[in-house]
């Protein structure tokens, strides 16, 4: 690759890198607008509700930031849903990945 076309495919890059961070950076923006407010509601170890559903889900066991075991909890409110979607894929022979 001449030097021409590296510098080409740098520039290239570059701007590209830079409209991804742009839109990064307006969408974490737009975000702010809604505030998160903390409900007190409880959550449920998803491993453990799948077992006692019997279910196929299959969990990540890759550490989060290669050294952390990850969490895998879910609002009390959303685990019905969680136990719909799984039993569908189930059913269809499927098995969802977490």
């Amino acid at each position: 690759m001449s030097m021409n076309n590296k510098q080409n495919a740098e520039e290239t890059r570059r701007i590209y890198w830079s409209k991804q961070m742009e839109n990064a950076y307006r969408f974490m923006s737009q975000m702010l607008e809604y505030p998160v407010e903390e409900c007190g509601e409880s959550l449920v170890f998803l491993p453990e509700i799948v077992k006692l559903e019997g279910l196929s889900v299959k969990f990540s066991t890759k550490k989060h930031t290669g050294k952390h075991e990850r969490l895998f909890y879910l609002r009390k409110r959303l685990v019905e849903d969680f136990i719909a979607v799984s039993r569908e894929l189930n059913d269809r022979g499927w098995i969802l990945k977490v």
